[in-house]
C-alpha cells in the first residue's frame, strides 16, 4: 500500500506533489538516497515474524526495523527531527 508523499519530502527530494503523485517509483529512490546519506540501510530481515526489506539506522543493531517505503520513512524521519530540512 502506497500513502501519500507529504509536502515536507517532496521539498526534499526535490519534487513537487504532483511529480510525486505521478511518478511514486522515482520519489522512492530519491528518498532512498537522502535516508542512506543519512545514516540508514536497508536490509532483508531474516526472522520469521517480521521477514522482509526493513529500513535501519546505521548503528542499529539487529532490532526490528520499519517495514515502509522509502518515502514514509523519510517522512518520519522529518517529522521526529533526525533529518532537517533546509
Amino acid at each position: 500500500m502506497r500513502f501519500p508523499v507529504s509536502s515536507a519530502v517532496a521539498k526534499v527530494i526535490g519534487m513537487t506533489d504532483g511529480e510525486c503523485h505521478r511518478s511514486p517509483q522515482k520519489a522512492a529512490r530519491l528518498a532512498a538516497k537522502i535516508l542512506r546519506q543519512h545514516g540508514y540501510v536497508s536490509r532483508y530481515s531474516h526472522r520469521s515474524w517480521d521477514r522482509g526489506v526493513r529500513w535501519y539506522r546505521s548503528e542499529a543493531d539487529n532490532s526490528p526495523g520499519i517495514a515502509e517505503q522509502a518515502t514514509s520513512v523519510l517522512g518520519r524521519a522529518i517529522a521526529s527531527g533526525e533529518i532537517k530540512i533546509k
